[in-house]
């Protein structure tokens, strides 16, 4: 039991025994209860009817806690459920313009979004962007969970005043990338001083300066830990200036990507063999020639299809438009992209 009956608390631990308990943080809003239609209904209205809480029967359900703090724009939370059989959490609709990251303490995590499954064990990190799919989250038992809710424009805004206006592109994680968190050393270590100051009397995090700041580095530390269709570009920004040959080919394909476009052709405009302008790719870009040609037509056609129906284009016009002669293949690629087939990005808008 969760120990949560008038007067008595078990003390919340951050991350398993190694982080040590925690009284219940005072600069959250905090929830518990060992009543299930409560626990419902405060789903309902935290989240505008959008979550659902879904178990076996209501004798499974021993009771649960909800913390919540805000840093900026971005909301932290952490859920405790002690369900002694398989339990979910549904989300529908999802908010293209939020982003995700779920960390267990205890009990693996599944999420199934739409076609793709991803389990997160104690001890991982997941990254998750909502791609116009309901979003199940489900625990086998008794379970612990931390979530960071980040405001997508709010994490483009950010990159902006940081970096300059690097893209035309919505920031787009790699879909359902698990993470050991001592991969990400510094991002859960912040994440873990933040929680930490929540639980002082007076946390720094108030001050609504302080808060801004903690939420940019925050934003920050998310986008270099994880892969994401800016990354490129965010590395390029630090690395050395690449040969002009790679230039010249980029911006090649950036003008013709609608073109029928090979490898012969990428050569003649580089001026070098097949097998420099390979490597020049991969030691500046990262990718191939044709894997950085496919990623510049899928974000192309990624962008028209969300503006599709004011448009009044059909998803065979972007395809032939982004450089795709091939419509199935073109679907192929779009959903092991972007998790998703175009026509849920067309109607999702």
């Amino acid at each position: 039991m969760l120990g949560l009956t008038t007067g008595e608390r078990v003390p919340w631990k951050f991350g398993g025994p190694a982080a040590g308990p925690l009284a219940v943080p005072s600069g959250t809003r905090h929830f518990e209860t060992i009543d299930v239609d409560r626990a419902r209904q405060h789903f309902r209205d935290f989240s505008e009817g959008r979550i659902r809480l879904n178990f076996g029967t209501e004798r499974d359900f021993c009771g649960m806690r909800h913390f919540r703090a805000d840093v900026g724009r971005t909301l932290i939370e952490t859920f405790e459920f002690d369900v002694s059989a398989p339990h979910e959490v549904l989300t529908v609709p999802p908010r293209e313009a939020e982003l995700f990251l779920y960390a267990p303490f205890r009990g693996a995590l599944e999420i199934i979004q739409g076609p793709r499954r991803a389990r997160v064990e104690p001890g991982q990190i997941i990254v998750m962007t909502p791609m116009g799919n309901a979003t199940r989250k489900r625990w086998e038992g008794p379970s612990e969970m931390l979530v960071i809710r980040i405001d997508r424009p709010t994490m483009m805004k950010m990159l902006a005043d940081e970096y300059g206006l690097i893209s035309e592109s919505f920031l787009e994680f790699e879909p359902q990338i698990v993470v050991e968190l001592d991969k990400v050393p510094t991002l859960w270590n912040y994440v873990r001083t933040l929680w930490h100051d929540l639980n002082q009397p007076r946390p720094c995090v108030a001050d609504s300066i302080t808060a801004r700041s903690c939420e940019r580095t925050l934003l920050l530390l998310t986008v270099q830990s994880f892969p994401n269709n800016l990354s490129t570009q965010l590395e390029r920004m630090h690395a050395p200036a690449s040969p002009y040959y790679v230039r010249r080919v980029e911006q090649y394909i950036r003008a013709n990507a609608a073109q029928e476009i090979t490898i012969a052709d990428m050569t003649e405009i580089a001026g070098v063999s097949a097998r420099s302008l390979y490597y020049g790719f991969q030691r500046y870009l990262g990718m191939s020639p044709m894997k950085y040609l496919k990623r510049v037509r899928l974000d192309t056609a990624r962008a028209a299809l969300r503006d599709a129906r004011r448009a009044h284009e059909t998803v065979t016009r972007i395809a032939l438009g982004a450089g795709y002669a091939n419509l199935n293949r073109f679907c192929r690629d779009y959903r092991a992209r972007f998790g998703e087939t175009p026509s849920t990005t067309m109607r999702n808008g």
